[in-house]
């Protein structure tokens, strides 16, 4: 059995994470059990723990979901409890902040990641890293189903942007508002459309600064959108901006690559390991406002360019993050581990 710790939060309408979509590819060949699903963060810990003791006998491998957050102390417990019963795990590393995380709290971070079979990232942003801080890692990357994001190819485009994140401060939605604002005044037709969940203040925050900006008719604001429903919306629109201060490997960035969108990101933590400048995409300084207007006008008014560009895009995304190649590199992982356990048993 090989048991996976993680944030399973999905059934409360907690957008699935990477492993979540992964493990039911992994369940098609081994026996898997998954923690937890209880929303409150005590009891989640507390049915870890449970979990943990009431399948360790049968357990031969430990798959541990592990962030720079304070989710991270889940990681470090089941990661202690695994070494006490000597059962190998693997921490999958998300979160743009472990760098500090790992420069905070050495003690911790060498404790779990040097003791760890492997740690796995899925960007080469942490990848990198991990390399710097003598840890070993296995790259990874997350993965989407390429078949439900049709390319469609956008000629003659206006001005009609996509923000698609949770509305929280580390995302900086407020760029967003303040993007569209600049960007009408070079074009009046300018819009906006924001999608995600609130996770804090800043919806409010969002509103109020459209109202002072008067935009407010330019901006649509959807709340949380099921994956078909966006996939859907992006139809209506041509430019994907991605504002955020903090950030890793975001999949949503991926999946605008997959479908075709003109990308205008920040080049917070990984996002330069995910696009290269003028050739997949387009990056600028966070908060640079200025800078991420410039590089939409370049893309309304140079089409060969930015045609050439979301082509790029699509053609990394199909090499690099679909299914059957990340789901294929974690079976030949998976199944080495085991292979060399059932050898030394």
């Amino acid at each position: 059995m090989i048991q996976y710790f993680g944030n399973n939060l999905k059934q409360h309408g907690y957008t699935p994470t990477a492993m979540e979509l992964l493990i039911p590819h992994l369940k098609k060949k081994y026996v898997i059990g998954s923690s937890s699903s209880l929303k409150n963060p005590i009891f989640r810990m507390l049915n870890m723990v449970w979990f943990f003791f009431r399948h360790k006998k049968e357990t031969r491998l430990v798959l541990i979901d592990t962030y720079s957050t304070w989710a991270f102390y889940y990681a470090l417990v089941i990661a202690l409890l695994s070494n006490l019963f000597s059962k190998s795990y693997i921490p999958i590393v998300h979160g743009g902040n472990i760098s500090k995380r790992i420069e905070k709290y050495p003690k911790f971070t060498n404790y779990l990641f040097r003791n760890s079979y492997i740690n796995v990232s899925p960007s080469l942003y942490l990848y990198s890293i991990f390399q710097n801080n003598g840890f070993d890692v296995l790259y990874i990357p997350n993965f989407i189903n390429i078949n439900q994001y049709p390319y469609l190819e956008r000629k003659n485009i206006t001005p009609k942007l996509l923000w698609v994140r949770s509305f929280h401060q580390i995302y900086n939605p407020i760029m967003a508002v303040q993007v569209l604002s600049k960007l009408k005044k070079i074009f009046s037709e300018a819009e906006l459309c924001m999608v995600g969940p609130f996770k804090d203040n800043s919806i409010y925050e969002v509103n109020k600064i459209a109202q002072d900006l008067l935009i407010t008719d330019n901006i649509q604001i959807t709340g949380k959108l099921a994956k078909h429903e966006w996939i859907e919306l992006s139809k209506s629109y041509n430019i994907f901006i991605n504002t955020t201060n903090i950030d890793n490997q975001p999949l949503s960035l991926i999946e605008s690559m997959a479908l075709g969108l003109a990308i205008v990101s920040t080049n917070a933590g990984g996002l330069p390991h995910l696009l290269t400048h003028d050739k997949t995409g387009k990056l600028v300084n966070c908060s640079d406002v200025s800078g991420m207007v410039k590089e939409i006008v370049d893309y309304l008014t140079n089409e060969d360019k930015r045609l050439n560009i979301t082509q790029n895009a699509r053609i990394q995304v199909e090499k690099n993050y679909s299914e059957i190649n990340v789901i294929i590199k974690w079976y030949s992982l998976i199944d080495s581990i085991l292979t060399i356990k059932s050898t030394s048993s």
